[in-house]
């Protein structure tokens, strides 16, 4: 069976003297199968400024936060990067799923008879 995959923004980091133009999207890619859910992150650069963006193309930062803002970020990240590359993150995150299923399940306690732990501050 193959996961399910969900794409997400994690980070964005803009330029404050350009009316917020994105420089970068950095995407989590989260991919699911039976219960087991694990995740990859690609950044995503996006070159120039405002002003290379047609007036008719341009969305503002404000609205792109909320709503359906992040599927808008999502499709403009994949069409940068490729369907190819989106192939490949999708895979990977795949792998991992696949590694976490083949692990053979094992006993992981401290004997409750040890000394307490230091307080970490």
């Amino acid at each position: 069976m193959a996961a399910t995959f969900e794409w997400h923004v994690e980070f964005l980091q803009t330029d404050p003297n350009d009316d917020n133009y994105i420089k970068f999207i950095t995407c989590g890619i989260y991919g699911t199968e039976n219960g087991v859910t694990k995740k990859t992150l690609w950044k995503v650069p996006f070159g120039g400024k405002k002003s290379d963006i047609p007036v008719d193309d341009w969305k503002n930062y404000a609205d792109l936060m909320e709503g359906s803002g992040e599927a808008i970020l999502i499709s403009w990240c994949k069409n940068a990067i490729g369907s190819k590359q989106v192939d490949i993150l999708e895979d990977k995150v795949q792998g991992y799923i696949n590694i976490h299923n083949a692990q053979p399940a094992l006993h992981n306690e401290a004997p409750s008879k040890f000394s307490a732990l230091p307080k970490v501050t």
